[in-house]
């Protein structure tokens, strides 16, 4: 005879599944090309190729370069303008909230209701929009040695609207954690891994290209890093406008839009020494040629600080992931560029603008003061190591300043 106990336990567990299989958090075991995959990176977990771009590339004779970029899901309509203007493939990783904790090791979980608004965001984004060349790449933060399988969300929005995007995007701020600062570095560098192209541009997704930079710039780069093998990167001069002006397609509507002061140098009211490049005048006059680009004049690193937007190759390092959002996180790069002796060609007639002009320094409530002692003994850290690892560059390339705060 069963005793009680047995019975009452048995009776205790089944209501416990019954009670599981009411909420979000359910565990099931799905088919295969049902679930996500994702790939372990340090302490994450990498979702690639959720959107996975479907442009044809040939890599021997017509090298192309990818757009390389990194954002919250909140960004996502920026993308579109990006659909519209770069001719290449895209690369853009997105942070985005962990799935359920599985209890076992084999068993597939799923998001929970609360979190599919970032699912329901991408959707609706994707079925208004042509992402053929955009490979989209998730990631979440994860410290198992496993990464879990994840259910696919699926939901049926074809009766929405794409003005829905906007509604839900403001119902997924109140997800702070992943709007405010993110890893920004994992960010760049899980995009670039992702990339299917040797040359890359990392940007912003705020910055958009004038017309026809991919086809032109490719060309330029195709005989200066892949085939001579040069350790050189191009850089185009980066801008940002009134919000209430059309973004210029190319430099004669840029000129006349910085002579009415509607454009300046990118952050020039508030990190001059950023953005800065010789010779903008001389830029301006000549004229554009709208089939190839050139070099306008090679310079050496122009300070420490000095943040040049580039497209590189393969001998590019990865942005150091030890540097938190907005404290030296992309200086940092042409710093090390330095040390290794690269060079940086400015090209001519190719730019890029962000819409709205700075004119004060906006301090992030999430960068404490915490965060900012620990940015700066890191760069003390990383001076200390790029002066060992090169020496004789030491005095050229002088230290990367990193404020205590």
């Amino acid at each position: 005879m069963i005793s009680s106990y047995i019975l009452t336990f048995i009776f205790n567990f089944i209501l416990l599944l019954n009670l599981a299989s009411s909420q979000d958090d359910v565990y099931v075991e799905i088919l295969e090309d049902k679930t996500l995959i994702s790939q372990k990176y340090k302490n994450y977990c990498v979702i690639y190729n959720f959107w996975n771009g479907t442009m044809n590339i040939d890599e021997v004779n017509d090298p192309r370069i990818s757009l390389v970029l990194h954002s919250t899901v909140n960004y996502i309509p920026y993308l579109e303008n990006h659909i519209n203007t770069w001719e290449g493939p895209i690369s853009i990783a997105i942070v985005v909230p962990p799935p359920i904790d599985s209890f076992c090791e084999n068993c597939t979980t799923y998001y929970s209701e609360k979190n599919l608004i970032i699912f329901k965001i991408l959707h609706l984004f994707s079925k208004f929009n042509d992402i053929s060349k955009i490979s989209l790449h998730l990631f979440y933060i994860n410290n198992k040695k496993n990464c879990p399988k994840i259910d696919k969300p699926s939901f049926d929005m074809s009766n929405q609207s794409k003005d829905e995007i906007d509604t839900l995007i403001k119902d997924a701020k109140n997800m702070d954690k992943y709007f405010d600062v993110y890893p920004i570095n994992v960010a760049r560098n899980l995009a670039r891994k992702g990339m299917k192209t040797r040359l890359f541009l990392s940007s912003d997704v705020e910055q958009i290209c004038n017309n026809g930079y991919e086809s032109r710039m490719r060309k330029l780069a195709k005989k200066e890093i892949i085939d001579k093998k040069r350790n050189i990167v191009l850089v185009h001069r980066r801008f940002e406008m009134d919000e209430n002006e059309t973004i210029p397609k190319n430099k004669k509507e840029l000129k006349a839009l910085y002579d009415k002061k509607k454009a300046i140098v990118f952050h020039e009211l508030i990190y001059k020494d950023g953005h800065s490049i010789p010779r903008l005048n001389e830029w301006f006059n000549i004229k554009e040629d709208f089939n190839q680009t050139t070099i306008s004049q090679v310079l050496p690193y122009l300070r420490p600080g000095w943040e040049p937007q580039f497209v590189g190759g393969e001998n590019v390092p990865f942005h150091d992931e030890n540097f938190p959002y907005r404290i030296r996180s992309n200086t940092h790069l042409p710093h090390i560029l330095c040390y290794r002796d690269f060079k940086f060609g400015i090209v001519n007639d190719l730019f890029t603008i962000h819409k709205g002009i700075q004119k004060e320094f906006k301090k992030h409530k999430s960068i404490t003061k915490e965060v900012i002692r620990r940015a700066y003994f890191y760069g003390q850290k990383f001076n200390s190591k790029l002066r060992k690892k090169y020496p004789k560059n030491a005095k050229k390339c002088k230290p990367l300043v990193v404020f205590k705060g």
